[in-house]
């Protein structure tokens, strides 16, 4: 069984693949999830931009959902796998940097001194 598909608006900016903004977009669509709408939009921006279908693009901004009755439904947007990726990345990076920060210890000059003495 098939969901039905909801109405989208997108209001906000358009950054490209170097995370340079390109422009501010305001559209709608129909879809069957909010990711699903994420996609249409990007691709109503590459085609309003003249960019070829692989161009990437990032839409940053929440989509909004607008039931039948035109009441606003604010949903999340759904992360990208790019993004997950990127934050696993930057998470891994920030445990490597505190086990780095823990493992660096400094010391008094008596404590060098006398480690000197016991090495000798």
């Amino acid at each position: 069984m098939e969901r039905p598909k909801q109405r989208y608006l997108y209001d906000g900016a358009v950054f490209n693949y170097f995370g340079d903004y390109v422009g501010h977009y305001q559209g709608e669509t129909m879809a069957v999830s909010p990711a699903q709408a994420l996609n249409n939009f990007r691709f109503q921006v590459k085609m309003k931009l003249g960019l070829d279908n692989r161009a990437f693009i990032r839409l940053p901004d929440e989509v909004t959902c607008v039931t039948e009755d035109g009441k606003v439904i604010a949903q999340p947007r759904q992360m990208t796998l790019r993004e997950y990726k990127e934050m696993q990345k930057s998470e891994k990076l920030n445990k490597e940097k505190e086990s780095d920060d823990e493992s660096y210890h400094q010391i008094t000059i008596e404590e060098f001194l006398k480690s000197e003495e016991e090495t000798e």
